[in-house]
């Protein structure tokens, strides 16, 4: 749909007049077919914004479903990291900072303190019981995860689900 404001009803108006009450008459570079021509090349840019809005407006859409997709690994990625690192009060500190927005993707960020320490408590709880369950919190994902430490005193996480 081309917008009305393409071409301004002045230079409409005198395209017209250049039709009719001077029709045949011309300048120089200035006639009936230049300005005709200037119109319709105006027109053809204005179709090609409209085209290229529009691709931009799905290509926004798409990078909208990449940084959901990009969120949901992302939380999925805390949620393993939090266990594995539940011996860890500082690596833990720096999982726990973070904040998963749909929206945006991973940005840092600072939540209260009494939060940090339930989640911490929780996790210490899990790690201590060497299983618990993951959750990607986007409302679907689970998983059930074990923590064992290997021969060699590496800590190991068993996935099922």
């Amino acid at each position: 749909m081309q917008s009305p404001s393409v071409v301004p009803p002045a230079v409409s108006a005198l395209h017209t007049l250049f039709e009719t009450d001077l029709a045949g008459v011309s300048f120089p570079d200035v006639d009936q077919a230049a300005l005709q021509a200037q119109i319709e090349q105006c027109r053809a840019r204005a179709a090609e914004v409209e085209q290229l809005a529009a691709q931009l407006n799905e290509a926004r859409q798409r990078l909208v479903a990449q940084q959901a997709d990009l969120a949901a690994l992302s939380k999925k990625a805390i949620a393993y990291a939090k266990i594995y690192s539940a011996d860890d009060a500082v690596l833990y500190g720096k999982l726990d900072a973070l904040v998963i927005d749909k929206r945006r993707g991973a940005r840092g960020g600072k939540r209260g303190a009494a939060a940090g320490t339930r989640k911490r408590r929780r996790a210490a709880t899990a790690a201590s019981d060497k299983s618990a369950v993951v959750s990607a919190g986007d409302g679907g994902e689970h998983a059930a995860v074990e923590r064992r430490r290997g021969d060699e005193g590496a800590v190991k996480l068993k996935v099922a689900g």
